[in-house]
């Protein structure tokens, strides 16, 4: 799990700013935060969290009903460059592809490589609409009582990170990736 906790922000905070389907520039402030206050990376934030929300808004794609996780990977890259704080490392897998499993998310968790990932709203809130969703992967567990991987995530919809994920061979996982700076 990504050490050292910290409050992820929320949808709803900034939804004066971007309306709804903001989960994407949220999941890359609660990213950008992360750096900031746990790992000492303040180059990363625009004098505060409102005036880089406000700033990863020509970036990082604003969807209602959906979600396109290669353009909020492409787009918060673009975000870095801008601020001229390239990462030094990044990485993105898609369902399907060669690396993505299981193991790459735990791999990644375990080198505290906190992930966004987009998935399938209904397979994580079946409340929800079959749009896409961005989620904050900060942890894993395996639970063997019913022989289940899960991920731990912050949602966008509270200020909590004590939310599960399960994986399912993540079949409802449209992609993830992370972006670091050390």
């Amino acid at each position: 799990w990504v050490p050292n906790a910290w409050q992820p922000e929320q949808m709803q905070d900034y939804a004066t700013i971007a309306g709804s389907g903001n989960c994407a520039p949220t999941s890359v402030l609660n990213y950008l935060k992360y750096f900031y206050q746990r790992r000492n990376r303040n180059m990363l934030i625009v004098s505060n969290y409102t005036a880089t929300y406000e700033f990863l808004m020509d970036y990082v794609p604003v969807k209602e009903n959906g979600l396109d996780t290669i353009l909020v990977y492409a787009g918060f890259i673009q975000y870095c460059e801008k601020i001229n704080k390239p990462a030094l490392g990044r990485d993105y897998v898609s369902y399907g592809s060669t690396y993505f499993n299981y193991e790459w998310f735990q791999r990644n968790l375990y080198n505290n490589h906190m992930l966004i990932m987009g998935v399938r709203t209904s397979a994580y809130k079946p409340d929800q609409s079959d749009g896409g969703h961005a989620l904050n992967a900060v942890g894993y567990e395996y639970n063997a009582s019913n022989s289940t991987d899960y991920i731990r995530v912050a949602d966008q919809w509270d200020h909590s990170l004590s939310h599960f994920y399960r994986f399912n061979g993540g079949v409802d996982i449209y992609g993830a990736f992370y972006l670091r700076w050390e």
